[in-house]
């Protein structure tokens, strides 16, 4: 049904660093999008208005943040359960073992 994932711990450090540049690059696309909206849209208007203007509103993407976190967090829960540390495998056959009979 299900097949099995197996991430390794480069692999991880590298989805994990992915993430944290798709996190920062949204995160500085936004203030760009809304240094713009607000330099375009409330020029020449008085700053004292106390009104909520549309145009900056930052709760308007709201749903989108919310689906997009809950989409992250289901990747990295993925990545968290499916996380293989392999062991090194150590031959002792180079070594003699005698049993001492008593």
């Amino acid at each position: 049904m299900a097949s099995h994932l197996s991430f390794t711990g480069h692999s991880l450090l590298l989805s994990l660093g992915a993430l944290f540049g798709f996190i920062l690059l949204t995160i500085g696309l936004f203030r760009l999008y809304f240094q713009y909206a607000a330099h375009k849209s409330l020029k020449g208007r008085a700053a004292a208005r106390k009104n909520k203007y549309d145009i900056v509103d930052v709760h308007q993407f709201r749903s989108s943040f919310i689906g997009l976190s809950l989409a992250l967090t289901l990747g990295l829960t993925v990545l968290a359960f499916n996380w293989t540390s392999f062991d090194e495998k150590i031959d002792v056959s180079e070594y003699s073992l005698s049993l001492i009979h008593i």
